[in-house]
């Protein structure tokens, strides 16, 4: 995970491509490592679905923190599911993205659209990195809190001359019964239990870095790609006379390559964008309830919240930055529109008049086709989610 700098900081996508090889996902080569999609998969019905789902629960309390936690690493796991299903697409998303990225070799001389991807690719690192970083941090917390509240817990009792431990409160990092393990009382069946959930938070750690990452970085790729040709749009009037026609013509190409990448990865993100709408919206809900219900006594309350936190900075990275690429979407038109028509001869024109009229088409990713991704959506999902709360709560 640590390791991604890119090998040519002119390749197109690099930490996506990386990435997804790694979990599973080879979109330069061929998808041939299924097994790792596979063996993930298991691994959280093993770990989670099957015990939270079939294994009673003590009360209520543990009930609803049960419930928000399955519907946060359902996130994950479901939508590395149907990423797995649009995987295709998104494969064909590469491949036009490929072909609107057209580097010249080292020594010739750079661009300001060739710089202006290459200092994305940076920027993208940057982020990336430091994202990493924080999943690592977070996923330690996170399962390390709980184990220390209840070490403590078990050398205060043991100190005091009590060593049957019934009256030890056990902090769960996942709030289920393990199968037959006794992981509420036993220090041995917790033990066993804390192995496997160190396991889950690496894998889904790393599963929910990776499918953030890559979606977040696309998205900012096809923004930056309707920048490119913005620029390259407003070049025109500095192109020779001589020149113009073949200029026009790359930039009509280059605008229907780029209307193809927004396309397909509004086709690649609609059943993921879909799922994280309803998770973050059920994540508030419910984790904002147990909250109400247990109170702010232990550690268990504190990982609520910080999952609370997570949805909400994913979700809202996912809207702020559709919004962005449906206005440098919508910058094209105006572009086109207000370069010195004069200049240009009839047939000419009639090629700018195509750009606009493709430019206002509204490119924008979706929940199924239907509601756009973007930060007015945000807004509206906060208060549909307090709607819903305000319901819900009224049954407790």
């Amino acid at each position: 995970m640590f390791t991604l700098k890119p090998r040519d900081n002119r390749e197109a996508l690099p930490f996506a491509k990386r990435l997804l090889s790694i979990v599973g996902f080879c979109p330069v080569v061929g998808n041939r490592a299924h097994w790792k999609k596979y063996t993930i998969v298991s691994f959280y019905l093993f770990v989670l679905f099957i015990p939270k789902t079939c294994f009673a629960y003590p009360n209520t309390e543990s009930i609803i923190r049960s419930v928000v936690e399955l519907v946060f690493q359902a996130n994950i796991m479901l939508g590395f599911v149907l990423f797995t299903f649009q995987f295709r697409h998104y494969q064909r998303l590469l491949d036009s993205i490929n072909s609107c990225v057209r580097f010249g070799k080292p020594s010739s001389g750079v661009t300001p659209q060739q710089q202006l991807l290459e200092q994305l690719n940076h920027r993208v690192h940057l982020v990336v990195m430091s994202y990493c970083w924080y999943v690592v941090i977070t996923a330690i917390f996170y399962w390390l809190a709980p184990c220390a509240t209840t070490f403590h817990a078990i050398l205060s009792e043991t100190a005091s001359g009590n060593t049957s431990l019934e009256s030890v409160s056990f902090s769960l990092i996942q709030e289920e019964s393990f199968y037959w393990i006794n992981n509420r009382h036993s220090v041995s069946g917790y033990a066993i239990f804390n192995i496997f959930m160190l396991a889950l938070m690496w894998i889904s750690g790393y599963s929910n870095a990776s499918k953030l990452s890559t979606l977040l970085s696309s998205i900012k790729y096809c923004s930056t790609l309707f920048r490119v040709l913005h620029m390259q749009i407003q070049q025109l009037d500095q192109v020779p006379n001589k020149k113009l026609d073949y200029a026009l013509r790359d930039v009509l190409q280059q605008h229907i390559r780029t209307l193809r990448c927004a396309e397909l990865l509004n086709v690649s993100l609609r059943p993921v964008m879909a799922l994280q709408f309803v998770v973050c919206i059920a994540t508030w809900c419910l984790g904002i309830l147990y909250i109400l219900v247990a109170g702010l006594s232990d550690v268990n309350e504190v990982n609520v919240m910080l999952l609370i936190a997570n949805i909400t900075f994913e979700t809202f990275g996912y809207c702020y930055l559709g919004t962005e690429l449906s206005s440098q979407a919508a910058s094209i038109a105006s572009a086109a529109y207000q370069i010195r028509w004069e200049r240009y001869t009839i047939k000419q024109q009639k090629i700018l008049q195509m750009v606009i009229m493709r430019g206002q088409r509204r490119s924008q990713i979706t929940i199924g086709g239907s509601v756009g991704v973007n930060v007015e959506q945000f807004a509206n999902i906060v208060k549909n989610a307090y709607s819903i709360f305000v319901v819900v709560k009224d049954f407790f």
